[in-house]
């Protein structure tokens, strides 16, 4: 039986289904310690206090909590994953000194340009932390593209960075039936989901869409979200005289959002390196539509082959996105490829089942000395 403990801030939709995944596992004895109680501003958007729903985890801010097996299970588990606990150096130190397997997941370090400044108060930050055993068992999870990057800029895994993700549920669904259902339309729909914040770029949408219009393409557009550049988005379409084709959805549960999904064409993903990762783009692309990511993004590089099952654009550049949109509009065998490919790349590969079964596979194999088990996907070299 292999001892699996994560440590992070607490249970959420994007590590719950891992979670579970790995206390179904046979092989597997699995705990999550949450150091994070569930607060007044998750239940204002919606959420469900999942830190007290399921018997494997275990609450750090418990007073009823058994501390000595808590520091029993973190020092000796086969398998330590720490994820946001904030200082985690006593951790590893302790770990470290009797070599045992532990992986820290996270995403990029410099989500804003770096500057020298930065890049100093990051490496004091991190050299105590991590960069001190590099001969030991201690690994990065890179939590999208550019997580590893980072990391080798303050010289820390080098060489020791295995590709990961974050959990959105993966929906099973007739794909072949989806898409039949779209073919020959009048109208395309173009999608977009997400809070609506700078970073993320939602204003793009509305750029696209007129220019779209300008030129006599027959397209809708749907904003999901809620978030500071709302009221200027909405003032944009009406500046524009796009009232009739953009809508704004708010605050819509999950299930509404996923069935949006569905029943719409073209998905836009516009953030720039803001974005650690994005599982919007999970959710996407398992949803069978055809995604124009921005390359920034973090999830954007792991998941989308250029061409293959999704159209990347670059440098955060609005002509490129604009005319890889024009190529999905006018090629609906392309926009259909890469919808079916974009569906089965989640299904078979990035989710949480592969993500369980393949940590056990590598912890084996670093075991045995061979740290390059899988040649791409999930837990290859980052």
């Amino acid at each position: 039986m292999i001892n699996v403990v994560l440590l992070s801030d607490y249970v959420n939709v994007f590590n719950l289904s891992f979670c579970l995944e790995l206390v179904n596992n046979r092989e597997v004895n699995f705990k999550f310690y949450v150091t994070k109680r569930f607060d007044n501003e998750r239940a204002q958007n919606g959420l469900n206090d999942m830190n007290t729903k399921y018997d494997f985890v275990y609450r750090l801010y418990d007073d009823s909590l058994d501390y000595s097996q808590f520091a029993n299970d973190i020092n000796n588990c086969d398998i330590l994953i720490v994820g946001a606990v904030g200082n985690y150096k006593n951790i590893i130190k302790d770990r470290m000194k009797l070599n045992k397997y532990t992986f820290l997941f996270s995403e990029r370090l410099f989500k804003q340009k770096l500057s020298i400044k930065v890049l100093f108060k990051n490496l004091l930050r991190f050299f105590r932390h991590v960069n001190v055993y590099p001969n030991k068992n201690l690994y990065l999870l890179s939590v999208g593209y550019y997580s590893s990057i980072d990391y080798n800029k303050i010289m820390s895994f080098k060489n020791k960075s295995f590709k990961w993700m974050y959990f959105p549920r993966v929906l099973e669904i007739d794909i072949d039936k989806l898409l039949c259902s779209k073919a020959n339309k009048e109208y395309l729909d173009i999608l977009w989901v997400g809070r609506m914040l700078s970073w993320k770029h939602p204003e793009y949408v509305i750029m696209l869409v007129k220019k779209l219009t300008d030129n006599n393409y027959k397209i809708r557009a749907k904003l999901i979200g809620c978030g500071p550049e709302l009221l200027k988005l909405k003032a944009l379409t009406k500046h524009y005289g796009l009232d009739n084709s953009i809508s704004f959805l708010e605050g819509i549960p999950n299930d509404d959002v996923r069935k949006t999904m569905l029943n719409s064409d073209i998905y836009l993903f516009t953030s720039d390196r803001g974005e650690g990762w994005g599982a919007v783009l999970n959710e996407a692309m398992n949803s069978g539509l055809a995604v124009v990511a921005s390359s920034e993004a973090g999830s954007s590089r792991y998941l989308v082959k250029d061409g293959e099952n999704g159209l990347l654009y670059y440098n955060n550049n609005f002509d490129n996105l604009y005319h890889n949109v024009i190529k999905l509009i006018l090629d609906e065998e392309l926009r259909k490829s890469v919808s079916l490919n974009a569906y089965y790349t989640i299904l078979s590969n990035w989710n949480a089942k592969e993500a369980a079964n393949r940590l056990i596979e590598l912890y084996n194999g670093l075991r045995n000395g061979n740290d390059n088990v899988f040649a791409s996907g999930l837990l290859s070299k980052a």
